[in-house]
């Protein structure tokens, strides 16, 4: 449930805005959310690396963390420093393209820009209280920061701050909130008084003294979370296209975005989960077959559930009426994709391939939905009905390719790897 809050988080957030600021304001927070969403992807191998590399010390005291705790935060100050000349970069150049106040956009944009920098640090240490068994707290933490910044943008909207002072506010108040769960994962960990100071100043040293060495390293943290960057990558692009397009298209663009990543992002997460179950139940090729089905079915009845409420949510929501029923509609129908294109996609990497359906998710994504995008763009046709509709039936075009991947399955022997 973790992997849900940094998604929900942003979706809250623009819910509250979209009550009282107009269409800049929200297009602003809402596109920094789907950029910082894709770092948060970005990211994700580090968690994974943490437990690889850990979870054979879990049963050892916190002390004998420290040599790879070290090691791992020294490729994190790699990435801390590779995101932060994104965001500089992003900060000065994005204003150019978008059509939005450039003084909101950067106001927030690196108001909020250190929570860049430290988001290795923070997979890192989500993996390590992964292989302590420390989910529930984990799951504490991620709420705690989500209901203060949310409390935040209520006082925001109370208090009837200026668009400017708001977004401010918003940017700063994730920083404390991701800062404060940082500080506290590290100081909870339980190691001697000083040692965690030591852990960082180590790490620190050991990159500085070779910086190249430590970001060539980078991509081996890249390759897990391949699969999640290349569907942000197809929502950033959406995002840009729309925010490029108007304020009104940016607004409703980015909305979307943040309501479907919040679901289809962490979905991967249950996948690979169901998939390990299935694998340590054992049995027969048979059972296997029959648990996965079990379970993509639940799978379907939740997510068809949650796409008949947001079409309930939008006939009587105020900050859902923002989106055209066209787009919902789209949406709702995705929703009962995602059993196959979510769930399921995270199951077979575990069951078939670590590699499953990731060449036709490269493919359709990069060979398809995203120069569509860009030529609506060239062409000056940008607007969120068309832009959803494109990123929809690439997502259709892969669901169908898995269905027939699942399909070819059939044969009892490609069940497991």
């Amino acid at each position: 449930m973790g992997a849900f809050i940094p998604s929900v988080r942003p979706v809250l957030i623009l819910g509250i805005l979209v009550v009282s600021y107009d269409a800049s304001v929200q297009t602003v927070v809402g596109l920094t959310g789907t950029y910082f969403g894709l770092a948060l992807v970005l990211v994700a191998g580090f968690t994974v690396s943490a437990i690889f590399r850990l979870s054979r010390l879990k049963n050892e005291s916190v002390e004998a963390l420290r040599a790879p705790i070290t090691e791992e935060f020294r490729l994190a100050s790699g990435a801390a420093v590779s995101l932060g000349v994104f965001a500089a970069a992003g900060g000065f150049l994005l204003p150019l393209v978008l059509s939005v106040d450039p003084v909101l956009f950067r106001t927030y944009w690196f108001g909020a820009a250190l929570s860049l920098l430290i988001l290795p640090f923070s997979a890192t240490l989500l993996g390590v209280y992964q292989t302590r068994n420390r989910d529930g707290e984990n799951l504490a933490i991620a709420v705690t920061a989500a209901l203060f910044q949310v409390l935040v943008a209520v006082s925001v909207v109370a208090a009837e701050l200026s668009s400017l002072n708001a977004v401010l506010v918003i940017g700063v108040s994730g920083v404390v909130s991701d800062v404060g769960a940082l500080v506290y994962r590290l100081k909870r960990l339980g190691f001697e008084e000083g040692t965690t100071r030591l852990v960082l100043a180590d790490s620190v040293r050991l990159f500085v003294a070779s910086p190249i060495h430590a970001i060539r390293e980078l991509p081996s943290r890249l390759k897990p979370a391949l699969d999640g960057l290349v569907l942000m990558t197809v929502f950033t692009v959406a995002g840009t296209v729309a925010a490029a397009s108007g304020p009104r298209d940016g607004a409703v663009v980015v909305l979307v975005v943040a309501l479907m990543r919040a679901v289809v992002i962490p979905l991967k997460q249950f996948g690979l989960v169901g998939g390990r179950l299935i694998a340590q139940a054992g049995g027969t090729l048979a059972d296997d077959r029959a648990r996965f089905l079990q379970l993509t079915a639940i799978a379907t009845g939740i997510l068809v559930s949650i796409a008949a409420s947001l079409l309930v949510v939008r006939a009587i929501a105020t900050p859902l009426s923002l989106i055209p029923w066209m787009i919902v509609s789209m949406m709702a129908l995705q929703l009962c994709m995602e059993p196959v294109t979510g769930f399921g996609f995270g199951a077979q990497k575990v069951l078939t391939s670590p590699t499953f359906g990731l060449k036709s998710l490269v493919v359709i994504s990069l060979g398809l939905t995203i120069p569509a995008l860009l030529t609506l763009w060239l062409l000056g046709l940008g607007s969120a009905e068309s832009i959803w509709a494109v990123v929809f039936l690439g997502r259709l075009v892969f669901f169908s390719s898995l269905v027939i991947r699942l399909a070819n399955l059939s044969s009892a022997s490609q069940l497991r790897r």
